[in-house]
This record gives structure tokens, sequence and C-alpha cells, in this order.
């Protein structure tokens, strides 16, 4: 594998000098299972913070209805 071309590896420091990991670390530790509803909503904040400074526009929809399983 070859080195990385200068876009790549500006790409790698921009990454590595964000906070990453306490960002996973963040996420990773909200109960966001299917079922608990508040840590879904808690996760959607979080989400929608995180990706708010991206280009474009940021919306949440409304899930379609989930059928029991018999």
């Amino acid at each position: 594998m070859g080195e990385l071309s200068s876009t790549e590896q500006q790409s790698v420091d921009r990454a590595a000098a964000e906070p990453m990991l306490d960002q996973v670390l963040a996420w990773a530790a909200v109960n966001s299972g299917s079922r608990n509803l508040g840590g879904l909503e808690r996760m959607a904040d979080l989400l929608t913070d995180a990706f708010a400074s991206l280009p474009g526009i940021l919306r949440l929809e409304n899930p379609a209805p989930v059928s029991a399983v018999a």
C-alpha cells in the first residue's frame, strides 16, 4: 500500500484533532434500544447537535409504524 495523498493526509490529520473518542463514548453511554423511546429521543438530539454544522438541511422523520411480531 502506498503513501497517503496530501488530501488524504489532511483528512487524517483533521480527524485526529477532533474529539471523536469522547463523542463516541458519550453516544455509547445512551441506552437507545428500540423500545427505549427516551433513549432514542436523546440520541436524536445528540446526533442533531453533532451534524448541525454540516451543510444541507437536517430533519427528523417520523418512523413508519412497526407491527408486533407474533
